[in-house]
């Protein structure tokens, strides 16, 4: 079956398989769309607060989430640039580097996180909407969450074309947003916070992890694209997106959280936005969809890929499902606000090492040594990635057991991260030790592929 740019109420055909070059189409414009509307919601707003309610007063928590957002955003815009070249979704381009079997580890990873992401946006868009219809959160949610499964269900197409509306909805309403804010009087003005060093890099890590969470969906959304795409394009439509909506909203939370009393963010929305606070609301809760659409549709493809025995489909069902489950019963702001904060570091501990490896692996490996594997390779289970590649397996454990002492967070806070108040620098470690693990002990494949001057193409 044919499936093209034109086919958007059509249920996308493939799963993880590669996209042939004869059904490649899209221009990396889209990528824009796709990041920037899927982060005009209330979770990017209440991260944004987050800054605030650490100690740092507003200039210190708007320089703390424009650098850790830039930073986090050039990631995936990095990881989104392989999408066109090897024109196949995220986590099965890291069998290369894992193995068939051992990329179940990042692959079951990642569906959790999709699956967090999902309830922790479905509970506040939801509050959000209940705000703006005055509907009990059951039926908000439940709204909220067949509308965005049956998105997914349609899959690629459906879902760029959703994006690209939201961009423009969104993109009006928040401006109107950001000049009610700046216009409202304070009523916080007694608050006299300080920054800090510390307190900033505390802010600066939750940034930085919320962006570069994104890592794991990214050339989920760019396998279309035309295998001919150049790098810079799909890395500097992705990197644009996240940075502005992230920086945008996470800002306006900042600026809020500082000026009025109340510390959740439903009640600043409230507060600040006045005759305009359902206009607000159903933005919030639209671009809790925009979101939440991507976290079920590449939760879909990671399953597809540790080998659940679904169809993408049914596979997007499940996790719709349970996530109705999680969002009853984490159905309160204050609760879904501590899954964030909980959720953050979890997220980031384990995606910059695997950030690092695919990184070593598609830009200095495959560079050196030509592409080594054909598209079938990375689909057969007993080919030549069978098994587990022990190299980036244990390099990424590595990079994580080696940033246990440097972690900070609510589970668990390491020596080092207690001796820095706090701060949270484990994701730097990781990312260093594995990358750098990586490339040292994958030095030796480079220069035999060189010296045979094996460079075939990938096949379809």
């Amino acid at each position: 079956m044919d499936y093209g740019a034109s086919e958007t109420f059509v249920v996308e055909p493939h799963g993880i398989e590669h996209i042939p070059e004869n059904k490649r189409y899209g221009r990396v414009t889209k990528l824009f769309n796709v990041w920037f509307a899927s982060n005009l919601h209330l979770s990017t707003w209440t991260i944004g607060t987050l800054g605030i309610t650490l100690g740092l007063n507003v200039i210190g928590a708007i320089t703390a989430i424009l650098a850790g957002t830039a930073l986090g955003a050039i990631a995936v815009g990095v990881n989104t640039a392989m999408g066109p070249k090897l024109g196949m979704p995220q986590l099965a381009q890291s069998r290369a580097s894992f193995g068939y079997r051992g990329n179940y580890v990042p692959a079951i990873l990642a569906w959790l996180g999709f699956l967090g992401w999902f309830t922790v946006n479905n509970i506040l868009g939801a509050l959000a909407m209940k705000e703006a219809l005055h509907v009990p959160y059951l039926i908000t949610m439940l709204i909220m969450s067949i509308g965005t499964i049956l998105m997914a269900l349609y899959g690629h197409n459906l879902i760029h074309g959703f994006e690209r509306i939201m961009t423009y909805v969104g993109g009006i309403v928040f401006l109107v947003v950001t000049i009610v804010v700046f216009t409202h009087p304070s009523s916080n003005g007694s608050l006299h916070h300080h920054n800090s060093v510390l307190i900033w890099l505390a802010e600066f890590t939750i940034m930085f992890s919320y962006a570069v969470g994104f890592s794991p969906y990214a050339a989920d959304y760019g396998r279309y694209l035309p295998a001919k795409t150049r790098v810079r394009g799909p890395l500097f439509a992705t990197a644009l997106g996240l940075f502005v909506s992230i920086g945008w909203v996470s800002c306006i939370g900042a600026v809020t959280a500082a000026r009025f009393i109340h510390s959740e963010p439903i009640t600043l929305i409230g507060d600040t936005m006045g005759g305009f606070a359902v206009i607000a609301y159903i933005a919030l809760a639209l671009g809790s969809i925009s979101s939440n659409v991507l976290n079920i549709y590449s939760a879909s493809l990671s399953a597809l890929t540790f080998d659940l025995p679904l169809k993408r489909w049914s596979a997007a069902l499940l996790i719709g499902g349970l996530s109705i489950i999680l969002s009853l019963i984490f159905s309160n702001e204050g609760s879904a606000t501590n899954f964030i904060e909980n959720f953050l570091d979890f997220l980031v501990y384990w995606v910059t090492p695997w950030f690092a490896i695919q990184s070593v692996e598609f830009f200095v490996n495959s560079r050196r040594r030509g592409l080594q594997y054909g598209a079938v390779d990375f689909y057969n289970p007993n080919g030549p990635m069978s098994g587990v590649k022990w190299k980036g397996l244990g390099s990424f454990i590595l990079g994580v057991l080696v940033s246990i002492p440097f972690m900070a967070s609510a589970l668990y806070t390491g020596p080092i991260g207690h001796m820095l108040d706090g701060a949270d620098i484990s994701y730097f470690v990781s990312f260093v030790v594995a990358g750098g693990v990586y490339w040292i002990v994958t030095t030796g494949e480079r220069r035999v592929m060189a010296a045979d001057m094996v460079k075939p193409e990938i096949s379809s």
